[in-house]
């Protein structure tokens, strides 16, 4: 059974992410549960009057919060005292199947849980997925209708598709693959030092239609994968930058969340946060699911690998 953590400080902002944390615990059929961390005094940076003051005052601030939930999933409250994140890195990863849900701010609308602070450093050190909504957007009665994918053609970016595929199916939806070709005309030489080649338009044109060919024909073995296993699927393939198509194609397929892999080709951070997905979240409304590779074992559900040698043996 999933358990959905989380985190609130206290502050509206922080609170927009308990319906996203709401409708992953529905959907998954798991626990949600509501945490808050009191800081020790001389880490305390902000207005102490938005400070929950002691461990009884924050029971009640979530217990609050718990009455008023209109939920089918069990809700359950949690009050640590230290570092932000190290309790909540800690607390999640004590507990098997878990999914850490969070905005992007926190107290007042201050960056409190912005990329480069806490919400980076927990997606950064988690070995759990993180949902992850930005402060502005309220995900109350929020539903996954549509689960955008982006993949690079590795079996680490694979790992977001199992999770995507629950989160859609869980409410009737789809989940819309995506694969961006790099631009060849933004890199015109090949390689660095004397093996260093010049490609003139004929061949970037060949390179980006070979690349394209290639894509398609990836994003169709994963599509109908999942749609043996009862997906419905839907792909496109997009040349240049991956943060900006992704961007543009979120714009137009209107997806309720993105999924995607914390690590890509070779193990390398390729959709690391300070990077696509940073700046993903940061020009998109839409909500992240960031899954790193060592989480694709928690979903209850056969990987695309796995199912596609089922079906072929």
């Amino acid at each position: 059974m999933y358990t959905i953590i989380v985190p609130l400080d206290g502050s509206e902002f922080a609170e927009h992410a308990i319906g996203l944390g709401q409708l992953l615990a529905e959907t998954l059929g798991g626990v949600l549960e509501l945490v808050t961390v009191l800081e020790e005094p001389v880490l305390l940076d902000l207005t102490p009057g938005v400070v929950l003051p002691n461990r009884l005052a924050a029971e009640r601030y979530l217990n609050s919060i718990a009455e008023k939930l209109e939920t089918t999933a069990e809700c359950r409250t949690t009050v640590l005292r230290g570092v932000p994140v190290d309790e909540i890195l800690s607390i999640a990863a004590a507990q098997e199947d878990t999914i850490i849900a969070m905005s992007t701010h926190g107290r007042s609308g201050v960056a409190r849980f912005t990329f480069g602070s806490v919400a980076d450093k927990i997606t950064r050190g988690a070995s759990c997925p993180v949902a992850l909504v930005r402060g502005t957007v309220d995900t109350v009665s929020w539903k996954v209708r549509k689960a955008l994918v982006p993949l690079d053609g590795s079996e680490f970016g694979e790992s977001a598709i199992p999770l995507a595929q629950a989160l859609a199916d869980g409410d009737g939806g789809e989940i819309h693959l995506l694969r961006v070709v790099p631009a060849f005309w933004s890199a015109p030489y090949v390689a660095y030092g004397p093996e260093a080649m010049y490609l003139n338009a004929d061949q970037i044109a060949e390179l980006t239609e070979e690349a394209q060919q290639e894509a398609r024909a990836y994003l169709e073995e994963m599509a109908t994968v999942a749609r043996a296993a009862g997906a419905r699927v839907t792909w496109e393939v997009r040349v240049g930058r991956a943060a900006d198509e992704i961007i543009r194609v979120a714009e137009t397929v209107e997806p309720d969340i993105i999924v995607l892999s914390s690590h890509g080709r070779g193990g390398f951070r390729r959709w690391a946060l300070g990077s696509v997905a940073d700046e993903v979240l940061h020009r998109s409304t839409t909500p992240i699911l960031v899954v790193p590779p060592k989480a694709a074992s928690q979903v209850e559900l056969r990987s695309v690998k796995t199912h596609a040698a089922g079906q072929h043996g």
